[in-house]
């Protein structure tokens, strides 16, 4: 019986990460932006795109399946959720919240105070919230591509700030 692998991306995975998140996105989120936030969307998820980012200040990790390529996250600087695709046949089975739960740890150990934002396509809102984010604005478009601004802090750090206010 196959498992899920679970491992830290390296820029020869940047292929099929693109190819992941640009059939993903077609599929489900395309649909929401002009044409100019189409083309800027799939000119930022080319092969190339993806391997600078897998290079410089951004930490993927893919899910595999059986040897497929089935879920991709990519993190920017430790604190920002930049991509989290699933492949639509292995979506609802506990790959994206198993992607996530992983970055999210070592974001933390990496000094992550408990702070982690989102710019969530309208259609992915529910999943981030069972992950505990909130938008924190109204729909927004920039360049033609649709988002929702999402945050979450973790409850260390709303601990911190009630305690730093002497609200506990």
């Amino acid at each position: 019986m196959a498992t899920i692998e679970i491992q830290i991306a390296q820029a020869g995975d940047a292929g099929r990460i693109a190819a992941l998140i640009r059939e993903s996105a077609a599929k489900f989120i395309l649909c929401d932006f002009s044409a100019e936030g189409k083309s800027r969307f799939l000119s930022d998820h080319t092969s190339m795109a993806v391997a600078n980012r897998i290079r410089t200040r951004f930490r993927y990790r893919i899910a595999q399946f059986g040897g497929e390529l089935v879920a991709v996250i990519g993190m920017r600087e430790w604190a920002h959720l930049y991509n989290l695709f699933v492949a639509e046949a292995f979506q609802r089975q506990g790959f994206g919240r198993a992607l996530w739960e992983q970055a999210k740890a070592e974001c933390l150990e990496r000094g992550n105070p408990g702070t982690f934002t989102v710019n969530s396509s309208k259609k992915a809102v529910p999943v981030y919230e069972t992950f505990g984010f909130v938008a924190t604005a109204s729909v927004q478009v920039i360049g033609g591509v649709q988002f929702v601004p999402m945050r979450l802090e973790t409850r260390s750090v709303a601990h911190d700030r009630m305690t730093d206010c002497g609200q506990l």
